[in-house]
């Protein structure tokens, strides 16, 4: 079993906590609004404060809206991650840009702290049943961390975890042409974009968007 906290509580987070909680863990729950942490303790999550139990936490699960909120969580004023101890893991599950989850990682990293960026999908039904679908990107040692704490099954063979580069995107020469392939949606904002940064022809870049809907930085 694992010392966890979710930071958190709403729709998606509390059904993850939820599920923690039926695997076995002992889990915090930390959200703004006092209902739902009262709500969750009478479920069986622990108490304590962020400086009381942040040394004893395997992992901190992050299920906030944006980039602001993460770093509020990780480096604010009450930030967790400096009562973390090296080793720990963070599961950073909301959805932020490329830099965002690169920087947060560096600032986890210079505490010896593991950071997965883990955008999560499903839903609150999902999350409930443990099974939310995972997108995740990390070292190796957080996957490995992150482990203990969730454990992933595979419905879909054409989605891997990777490491954070390179996010599902890759570029290769193509003759005269150079080939980008983005997991997004939508090819000519991006081709119009990229000849404009390289000053070159339009006609000279070819994007692609391969296995858009199933794969959001794990190709």
């Amino acid at each position: 079993a694992q010392n966890v906290a979710v930071f958190g509580l709403g729709s998606m987070g509390y059904g993850m906590a939820a599920s923690c909680l039926r695997a076995g863990h002992a889990v915090h729950g930390f959200d703004v609004d006092a209902a739902r942490v009262e709500s969750f303790a009478a479920e069986g999550g622990q108490s304590g404060s962020v400086a009381e139990i942040g040394s004893e936490l395997n992992a901190a699960v992050i299920v906030v809206l944006n980039a602001a909120q993460v770093e509020d969580v990780l480096f604010g004023e009450t930030g967790v991650a400096a009562h973390m101890t090296p080793g720990s893991g963070v599961i950073s599950c909301a959805t932020v840009p490329p830099e965002v989850a690169r920087a947060m990682e560096e600032r986890c990293a210079a505490r010896e702290i593991l950071y997965l960026d883990a955008p999560i999908s499903g839903g609150s039904v999902k999350a409930a049943q443990g099974q939310l679908g995972v997108m995740a990107s990390g070292s190796e040692a957080a996957f490995a961390a992150a482990a203990k704490t969730v454990s992933l099954e595979i419905g879909d063979n054409r989605i891997i975890v990777n490491s954070m580069e390179p996010r599902g995107c890759y570029a290769e020469l193509e003759g005269d042409r150079l080939h980008v392939a983005i997991n997004g949606q939508g090819v000519w904002g991006p081709k119009g974009q990229l000849a404009k940064a390289l000053n070159v022809d339009p006609a000279s870049i070819r994007v692609t968007n391969p296995a858009t809907g199933g794969g959001f930085g794990m190709k």
